[in-house]
């Protein structure tokens, strides 16, 4: 017998859907630890904005790996070091539109809320041009018009999208009277399921459910920077992140508490993955500060070292020209730095790229 497809509740659902006493313990543990995030990441340190930076590119990586993508940190840096695009492969080209992506939305909603209309552009981001893999012709930007499949799951009819994501926007912004009282950790949960229950779009459903996360904690001012990013942790656990996300489509009690539960200790999870790894990036900042001052301690030096800590794989060329130092100046600074095993060429006779791998493999780590 063939599957109908599934027809959503609409938002809010009946809180009676959700065990709160299940719960409770994980969602204090989950403020607490974005908490210990945001003060990190807000800090006055110089090391807070590359981190936004580094975990962006992660972020992007990760969500796009959990469709796929066979690429790695080191291509998406090199993708970045004044190589050509036609160097690019189309796996890395996915990772650098996904960074587009966040950022367009981190912007936009600065000021506006989170619409349709910005789904939807964030959607043709992620799709547009000739180098994007996809499943089938079709619009980018645009919601569905036939009906789509994703493993057991029937999404609802294409006619009903339309009117399923318009009840979905109201909940995000809380309009009239769509405001259920559960505090924003636990909504993102339930909007992010949704989203995905109603796949709207005919490809990239996955890549901007994951965008929508971040930026609606952003919105609701649970997080300082718009770069929290919880798609590695989901892309660790993906097997049980769709089965529990399918959980969700039993509209039971028991779908939706594990669901919460799962999203509350990725939270966790990644909330102190990222503190570590500003911790760690702290110290690095500080062993190769000492390093580089007793080489020549000059204003030209700091910006050396900002800059690599920002492009951890670069050219010379861009080293001139992110830094204002000029060229020939730029040349003796690279080889101190290679003579201090501080940074590795790759060797190449042309277009000689440099790799600060320290900081490379804590990306890796």
């Amino acid at each position: 017998m063939s599957k109908m497809p599934f027809e959503p509740l609409t938002l809010p659902i009946d809180k009676s859907l959700i065990d709160l006493s299940q719960i409770i313990t994980l969602f204090g543990r989950a403020e607490s630890k974005i908490g210990e995030f945001n003060q990190k990441i807000s800090s006055k340190q110089y090391c807070a904005g590359y981190a936004a930076s580094h975990l962006a590119k992660m972020e992007s990586l990760y969500s796009t790996k959990i469709e796929g993508t066979q690429t790695t940190i080191d291509k998406v840096y090199e993708a970045e070091a004044d190589v050509k695009e036609k160097e690019t492969s189309i796996d890395t080209e996915e990772v650098l539109r996904y960074g587009y992506a966040l950022s367009a939305g981190a912007k936009v909603i600065e000021d506006n809320p989170i619409t349709c209309r910005l789904l939807k552009r964030l959607h043709k981001i992620l799709l547009s041009g000739e180098r994007v893999r996809k499943n089938s012709d079709f619009q980018p930007g645009e919601f569905r018009t036939q009906q789509n499949m994703v493993g057991d799951h029937i999404p609802p009819i294409a006619i009903k999208v339309e009117d399923l994501m318009g009840n979905l926007e109201n909940y995000i912004n809380t309009a009239y009277n769509y405001d259920d009282g559960l505090p924003p950790l636990i909504k993102i949960a339930i909007i992010h399921a949704q989203f995905e229950t109603i796949h709207p779009f005919p490809d990239g459903n996955g890549r901007v459910g994951r965008i929508l996360i971040p930026l609606y904690l952003y919105k609701e001012k649970v997080i300082s920077s718009p770069f929290f990013l919880i798609s590695q942790e989901l892309e660790k656990n993906k097997i049980k992140y769709y089965n529990y996300l399918q959980g969700t489509r039993s509209k039971t009690t028991l779908g939706f508490t594990e669901w919460i539960q799962f999203f509350l200790t990725a939270t966790i999870n990644q909330s102190q993955k990222d503190i570590d790894f500003i911790e760690s990036l702290e110290r690095l900042h500080n062993r190769t500060h000492e390093k580089m001052a007793r080489l020549r301690n000059t204003v030209n030096y700091e910006k050396v070292l900002n800059f690599i800590f920002e492009n951890p794989i670069f050219t010379i060329s861009k080293l001139a020209s992110c830094t204002g130092i000029p060229r020939s100046t730029v040349g003796s600074y690279v080889r101190s730095l290679e003579e201090q095993r501080i940074i590795f060429s790759d060797q190449k006779q042309r277009n000689r790229n440099y790799y600060f791998i320290e900081l490379l493999d804590l990306l890796k780590s």
